[in-house]
């Protein structure tokens, strides 16, 4: 097996781990608290130095200081209709939406607002190790990934609805920061008839709060792909940094190529990744993201591939529609120029749907792979199908999905 081969390996191994059995790990829960364990127990069996689970105070809620900023605009909506005498209703309806603006912002920057200082903060962690170096210390790196995972709400369940809400996080910006500057001036100059704008910035802030309510409340996912993955290759790369420093020229396969790294959808996080990764694999990157290109709007992406394949060698592009990518890759002629196989994340990607794979192997105990189905007949798929669904799940505290199943029917039956 190649380096690279049981580098997969070994990260879809801490894949099933975290997500099949420690299962959804939402911010500021045990389950949290198991991955991050998980995570230092690997570390420590590799040798790392200084591992540790380190603890700080972190939201458990990813929506609820937005949905808080939306309920103060909705606010300052009301008092500027309900509240006597037009000046100071006004006045009180501005400092409300501004705040609200002015906490939504910092929000979406990550930094310190005041709407952080009056939702109620869990118990997170982290976990951290260092490789120690072979030799003279000439560059520092850091890999980072994510323990714990997101919730599912509706808005994330298609590239359709995920274009609608990045449209509505933008409309709602707008609508705070329009509502403020209406109120003040409203305030400042008598203008009474800015309480009716003012109600069509209600509605939009009205939406943003329930899709925010909505969210809180859905399941978290169980995160083969979020982070699972990231935290699964991390570790495997730790495993193979801890390898003899000095590889040789083969282990730069980068070397002398020019990759340009796409973002149409914006990250942070993933952008560094890809680009720290190509420096260290001995190649150049060009990042470009979607505000410097006119991918798809005033260039098609055929034209955008043709013209980047006459310079780069290799293209990497995240995007919101997996139709981009393809047809990208259809324009692209680097894969034929240097002999190259063109792979899609989405395609024989087992990491990215870890739950799914965990339930295969359990059927591969009953139906190994190859077995001729119309050989087995449906007595004996039921037999397969009730094992299965009365074998206890670490994941369901050692219940089984029957049993599980049961208890949700009887809780849901109305009382007498």
């Amino acid at each position: 097996m190649s380096g690279a081969q049981d580098g997969a390996a070994r990260a879809l191994e801490h894949v099933r781990a975290l997500a099949g059995e420690i299962g959804p790990r939402g911010s500021c829960t045990a389950a949290e608290e198991r991955a991050a364990a998980y995570a230092a127990d690997r570390m420590r069996s590799l040798g790392l130095q200084g591992v540790a689970v380190e603890p700080f105070r972190g939201s458990p809620s990813t929506y609820r200081p937005y949905a808080l900023a939306f309920a103060t605009a909705l606010l300052a909506a009301l008092l500027a209709l309900l509240l006597p005498g037009e000046g100071l209703a006004l006045a009180a309806a501005a400092v409300l939406s501004g705040l609200g603006a002015w906490g939504m912002l910092r929000e979406t920057d990550l930094a310190g607002n005041w709407l952080r200082r009056l939702l109620p903060a869990g118990r997170s962690r982290n976990a951290v190790g260092i490789v120690p170096p072979s030799g003279e210390v000439r560059r520092r790196a850091v890999l980072c990934a994510h323990l714990d995972t997101h919730r599912t709400p509706i808005f994330y369940s298609s590239p359709a609805w995920q274009r609608l809400f990045s449209l509505l996080v933008g409309a709602a910006f707008a609508s705070l920061a329009a509502g403020a500057l209406l109120y003040a001036l409203g305030a400042a100059l008598g203008w009474s008839w800015v309480r009716w704008p003012g109600l069509a910035a209600a509605a939009v802030q009205l939406v943003a709060l329930a899709l925010c309510l909505h969210a809180d409340r859905t399941p978290f996912s169980p995160g083969a792909n979020d982070n699972a993955s990231g935290v699964g290759v991390a570790l495997a790369l730790a495993a193979r940094l801890d390898l003899p420093r000095g590889l040789p020229d083969a282990e730069q396969p980068l070397a002398g190529r020019m990759v340009a790294l796409i973002f149409e959808k914006p990250s942070t996080r993933t952008r560094v990744s890809f680009d720290v990764g190509v420096r260290q694999m001995g190649g150049q990157s060009l990042v470009l993201s979607g505000a410097e290109m006119q991918l798809g709007h005033g260039e098609t992406i055929a034209d955008t591939a043709r013209v980047l394949s006459r310079y780069v060698d290799l293209i990497m592009i995240r995007t919101f529609e997996e139709q981009t990518l393809l047809e990208m890759a259809e324009h692209a002629t680097l894969a034929a120029n240097l002999q190259l196989k063109v792979f899609f994340c989405h395609a024989h990607s087992p990491w990215e749907r870890a739950t799914c794979e965990s339930q295969n192997d359990r059927i591969r105990h009953y139906l190994p792979k190859g077995t001729d189905l119309s050989l087995v007949s449906y007595q004996q798929l039921r037999a397969y199908q009730d094992m299965l669904n009365e074998r206890p799940r670490k994941i369901l505290n050692w219940k089984s999905p029957a049993q599980c199943f049961q208890e949700l029917l009887i809780s849901n039956q109305p009382s007498n």
